[in-house]
């Protein structure tokens, strides 16, 4: 079955840099995105969930605004997790936008 895009819009009480470390940092990542995560040099991050590895590569990285990971699993080729960080125009806070494909389930 053919993957969709998908995109989450949620708006999170938090400072674009807590933010930002939310996305970016391992041990934040485990907290609340992924079972595991081993990170290989700079770019190369493996994420884990259930005990099944997906490899990703981190494509694109700007402080406080912006983090975009390309999957490089063969039957993921082209797909990405992108995380952005930017001000809600309902609230006036920070808000993030999580765009990431998924196969659905009918």
């Amino acid at each position: 079955m053919k993957r969709k895009k998908i995109t989450l819009e949620v708006i999170l009480k938090a400072s674009p840099s807590l933010l930002y470390q939310f996305f970016t940092s391992p041990s934040e990542l485990v907290r609340w995105f992924c079972d595991d995560i081993e990170v290989q040099g700079e770019t190369l991050y493996t994420f884990s969930w259930g005990g099944y590895p997906e490899l990703a590569r981190l494509s694109q990285d700007i402080e406080e605004e912006m983090v975009h990971f390309e999957w490089l699993d063969e039957d993921r080729l082209g797909e990405y997790l992108e995380f952005k960080i930017y001000q809600s125009p309902v609230t006036s806070g920070p808000s993030s936008k999580l765009p990431t494909s998924a196969t659905p389930t009918r």
